[in-house]
C-alpha cells in the first residue's frame, strides 16, 4: 500500500516536473542564443529521471526498461558523448561519408526524444494492470512443447551446417555480402532449405508450451549458440537482441530477483562481444585494415558505446525531409515487404530494392551516399524515425501511445494466458531489444515465413489440445 501511494506521488511529481524541465531547457536555450546544450541537458535530466522511476517501480528487468536501455544504446547516449566529448558532435556524421546535420534539425530531434519519453511514460502508467494480470492463464501445453522440440532437433544440424557455409563464404568475401545479396548465390544443401527459420519457429512453441524452469535453461542455451554461429556472420544484432528478449522472458517467468552482479556481466559481454565481433568481421574478405595500436580500456568502451548511436541518423534524415524514393509511411512498409518482393524481385541493396521497397533504412543511407547503399552499409532502421515519419509529433504521439500499451501488456500479463497464438508474441519479444534501431511491424517482414508456419501448426496442434487453464491463477 505504502509503495502504492509512493509510486501515485511519483506520477504526479513527473506528470507536471517534466514539462517543467522542458520549459526551463527551452528558456536557457533561447536566453543563451539557441544553445541546443541547454536543450540536450534538458532531455537528458527527463530521461535519467524516466529510467531510474521505471526501475523503482516497474523492474530493473521489465520490457519498459528494457526499452529505455537500448534507446539509450542506439540513440541517446549520442547526447552524453555530445556533452562531454566535443569531438562527438551528434549533428556530425563520419560513417559512410562525413556529414553534417543542420542545428533546427538536430532541435527538433531533441523535441521528438522528449515528447517519445513521456507520452509513453505517462501513457504506461495509466494502463490498467490489475486487469491484464487477471487474464487467464495456461499451465502447461504439452503438445506445443513435443511439436516444439521435435522441430528443434530435426532442423538443428541443417541450420548448423547453412550457417557454417555462410560463415566460410563471408569469411572469404567480407561481411557485408551479408547485406548486398551475395548469400543468396550460395549453392545449399537440398536439406538445409529453411533449417534456421524452421528452428527457431519451433522454440516458439516451445516457449509458448509454459516449459519448466530446467527444459527453458536447456533449450534456450542451445538457441542462444546457434545465435552466436550466425552472429559470426558480423551481425551484432542477431546475437544482442535475441540474448535480451530471452534474459526477459527468463526474469519474468522463472525468476523475478536479478542480482547486480548479473546486469555488470550482461554489459561486459555486450561491450567485449560488440568491439570483438567489429575487430572479427574486418578481417573478413579483404580487408586486414585493424589498428594493433595500444588503446586505454576506457576510450575502447566509448568508441564501442560512440559507434552504436549511428542510427540518430536516420530520424534526423527524416526530419530534413526531401528523401527520394519515399512512397508512404515507412511504419507500414514490412506489410508490403514480400508483395513486393514478389513484383520486384531483388537481391541485397540494389537500384530496384531503394526505389520501390520503401525501407527506410536503405532510403535514408542512399539520400546519404548512394556507392555505400550499393556496398550494403546501412544505418538499420529507427522506431522513432518511422512515428515521425507517419504524422509529425502527432505520429510521435500517436505510435507512442501504441507501444506504450503494447509493452504494458507484456509486463504485466503471464505473457502465458489463454490464447494460442502466444507464438507470434514471442517472435516479437525475441528481438524488441533492437526496436530503438529497428522497425516497429519488423515481425511482417523478416518473420513473415515464421508466422506462416506457425500459422499453419496451430491449428493442426490445437485439433488435439485439451485446454488446461486457471482463472486469475487459482
Amino acid at each position: 500500500m505504502k509503495l502504492q501511494k509512493n509510486q501515485n506521488l511519483a506520477f504526479q511529481l513527473y506528470l507536471v516536473g517534466m514539462p517543467i524541465i522542458f520549459l526551463l531547457s527551452l528558456f536557457f536555450y533561447v536566453f543563451f542564443d539557441d544553445n541546443i546544450y541547454a536543450l540536450m541537458t534538458g532531455f537528458l535530466f527527463i530521461f535519467t529521471i524516466t529510467v531510474v522511476y521505471a526501475i523503482r517501480y516497474f523492474g530493473i528487468m521489465s520490457l519498459y526498461s528494457i526499452f529505455l536501455y537500448t534507446s539509450t544504446f542506439f540513440l541517446y547516449n549520442c547526447f552524453w558523448f555530445s556533452l562531454f566529448d566535443k569531438s562527438k558532435d551528434f549533428l556530425m556524421q563520419t560513417f559512410p561519408i562525413r556529414h553534417f546535420i543542420d542545428i533546427s534539425v538536430g532541435v527538433k530531434f531533441i523535441f521528438c526524444c522528449i515528447l517519445l519519453t513521456y507520452v509513453m511514460h505517462i501513457t504506461y502508467c495509466l494502463i490498467n494492470k490489475k486487469r491484464l494480470k487477471d487474464l487467464q492463464i495456461v499451465k502447461h501445453q504439452l503438445n506445443y512443447e513435443k511439436v516444439g522440440i521435435g522441430i528443434m532437433l530435426i532442423f538443428l544440424l541443417p541450420s548448423i551446417v547453412k550457417l557454417y557455409i555462410q560463415l566460410i563464404y563471408v569469411q572469404k568475401y567480407g561481411y557485408l555480402t551479408v547485406f548486398t545479396g551475395d548469400l543468396s548465390l550460395i549453392k545449399y544443401p537440398i536439406w538445409t532449405a529453411g533449417a534456421n527459420l524452421l528452428f527457431i519457429t519451433g522454440y516458439s512453441l516451445f516457449v509458448a508450451s509454459n516449459p519448466s524452469k530446467n527444459k527453458f535453461i536447456i533449450y534456450s542455451v542451445l538457441v542462444f549458440f546457434i545465435m552466436i554461429f550466425s552472429g559470426m556472420k558480423g551481425q551484432r544484432g542477431i546475437v544482442l537482441g535475441p540474448l535480451v528478449g530471452l534474459l526477459y522472458w527468463y526474469f519474468k517467468k522463472y525468476s523475478k530477483k536479478i542480482r547486480i552482479r548479473t546486469l555488470i556481466s550482461l554489459f561486459v559481454f555486450i561491450i567485449s562481444f560488440t568491439y570483438l565481433l567489429g575487430t572479427i568481421r574486418n578481417l573478413y574478405g579483404h580487408n586486414s585494415d585493424v589498428s594493433s595500436s595500444d588503446v586505454r580500456v576506457l576510450d575502447l568502451v566509448s568508441d564501442v558505446l560512440y559507434s552504436q548511436t549511428t542510427s540518430r541518423c536516420v530520424p534526423m534524415k527524416i526530419i530534413e525531409g526531401d528523401l527520394p524514393y519515399h512512397n508512404y509511411p515507412f511504419i507500414f512498409s514490412p506489410f508490403f515487404s514480400y508483395l513486393n518482393y514478389f513484383l520486384y524481385p531483388s537481391k541485397g541493396q540494389t537500384v530496384v530494392s531503394v526505389e520501390k521497397y520503401n525501407d527506410i533504412s536503405q532510403v535514408v543511407m542512399y539520400s546519404i551516399s548512394p556507392s555505400a547503399h550499393f556496398a550494403g552499409k546501412g544505418y538499420g532502421g529507427a522506431f522513432i524515425a518511422e512515428a515521425y515519419d507517419c504524422g509529425g509529433f502527432f505520429g510521435i504521439i500517436f505510435w507512442g501511445i501504441i507501444l506504450a500499451i503494447f509493452i504494458a501488456f507484456c509486463d504485466f500479463t503471464n505473457l502465458n494466458i489463454r490464447n494460442k497464438y502466444i507464438p507470434f508474441l514471442f517472435l516479437v519479444i525475441l528481438n524488441f531489444a533492437m526496436l530503438p534501431r529497428n522497425r516497429l511491424f519488423t515481425i511482417f517482414d523478416a518473420h513473415f515465413v515464421k508466422l506462416f508456419v506457425l500459422c499453419m501448426l496451430i491449428p493442426l496442434i490445437n485439433t488435439k489440445q485439451i485446454w488446461r487453464y486457471e482463472i486469475n491463477g487459482k
